[in-house]
């Protein structure tokens, strides 16, 4: 008896271990089998991981968006984490709990930079992108925002994401205890390899080690692996305004201050404190500042290297307000937020472009329930992206050489 116990609880923890991972490879397989996985009536571009999160998928969907701006292109994303269900195209003015996050940050992101994208979201990628087609007023190729899983799709081209400083050859566990999505070996039916977050001003002699301790579990030749530098930038958006009636004070204290008492903050403090702060209105961030403390508020799946970034350009991060990937911050997280800065005398606030939003919103529904009159600076944090060696434009015409389908 003890021995058919020990027996399932080995089946048991294979299962909980590789079991998400086998069941994708058997999904994909069979549909491959039945000649059922089929490409989309446009041309595709699949970029996704074979790890869950973290690899900075949508600063590379934002860089090779931009890579093939001359061409007429869209973006499809499953749109994570959104309330509605089925297909949405994005506007700049979309709802975020609609379309989501990373699909408004898209958007948003290269209207700003002039390039026009059609921008939509849906689950079906198939009838997506039949909608796309059908809508397409010449949209010549669609980038796909994940979607290596997908079993029905058949994309023209794959690219597959992963971080240097964690390879997925390196992960050993699936979902859930792990974060393998399928088993590393499914490497090898995809195109193109991306090592992404590479180290700053990384030297050759690095690259070629990294290459030496990992190509062997990764299933690419090195003809057909690229190393990206991300870089940490950021900017200033206008002052956010917070008024209201002193005279109000006492009847919205408990809505804002919750259960500390408004009249124990020193306001004269306060006021001096906003009086110093001499922030630069232009889009680029100055550190020309009397006082340099700052709130960060994150909602992301890695935030390393945003402290030492706002350390660098002179900011001392007081406290960071840390939430789950893709969390809708609410009412209760925006007093918790205002309460800590009015005690600190704190007048600037970071956060991700993604976080951003999810935030802004909040932000402007509340802009007159606050005590006192508050103004702060909004900073936006956000990754451009580098293609090292040199091989943008290799990359760039390995995906348009493999597009030009049999």
């Amino acid at each position: 008896m003890a021995w058919k116990l020990v027996i399932l609880g080995i089946i048991i923890l294979v299962i909980l271990l590789w079991g998400y991972a086998f069941i994708a490879g058997i999904r994909k397989g069979w549909m491959q089998f039945q000649k059922k996985r089929k490409y989309g009536r446009l041309p595709t571009v699949v970029i996704g991981n074979i790890t869950v999160g973290g690899t900075g998928k949508t600063p590379f969907i934002l860089f090779i968006s931009q890579l093939f701006s001359e061409r007429k292109i869209a973006i499809l994303s499953r749109g994570y984490g959104r309330s509605s269900r089925g297909y949405l195209e994005v506007e700049t003015n979309s709802n975020v709990k609609l379309v989501g996050d990373e699909p408004l940050e898209l958007k948003r992101t290269l209207t700003k930079t002039g390039i026009q994208v059609k921008v939509v979201v849906g689950e079906n990628r198939i009838q997506a992108i039949d909608r796309i087609a059908a809508d397409s007023n010449g949209i010549e190729l669609v980038f796909l925002d994940d979607g290596l899983q997908h079993v029905n799709l058949l994309p023209d081209v794959s690219v597959v994401l992963t971080s240097f400083e964690k390879p997925f050859n390196r992960e050993h566990f699936s979902l859930p205890f792990g974060s393998l999505r399928e088993f590393s070996n499914a490497a090898k039916q995809y195109d193109y390899l991306v090592v992404t977050k590479c180290p700053s001003k990384l030297p050759q002699a690095r690259i070629e080690k990294w290459w030496e301790e990992n190509s062997s579990g990764l299933s690419f030749s090195r003809e057909n692996v690229f190393f990206a530098e991300y870089t940490i930038e950021s900017e200033f958006l206008n002052e956010v305004q917070f008024k209201s009636d002193f005279r109000k004070e006492i009847e919205v204290e408990n809505r804002i201050i919750g259960e500390s008492s408004f009249n124990e903050i020193d306001i004269q403090t306060v006021a001096e404190s906003e009086k110093g702060l001499n922030i630069d209105h232009s889009n680029q961030v100055s550190v020309n500042v009397n006082s340099k403390s700052c709130l960060l508020i994150t909602g992301i799946v890695n935030t390393n290297g945003i402290q030492n970034y706002l350390s660098d350009i002179g900011f001392s991060v007081s406290n960071h307000f840390n939430y789950s990937d893709h969390y809708y911050f609410g009412l209760k997280e925006l007093k918790e937020w205002l309460r800590f800065s009015l005690e600190h005398g704190i007048r600037c606030w970071f956060t991700t472009r993604k976080d951003w939003q999810r935030l802004q919103d909040i932000l402007e529904e509340n802009k007159e329930i606050f005590p006192i009159d508050f103004s702060l600076k909004m900073g936006i944090v956000y990754t451009k992206v580098t293609i090292l060696e040199e091989r943008k434009e290799e990359f760039k015409n390995k995906i348009v050489n493999k597009l030009k389908r049999k």
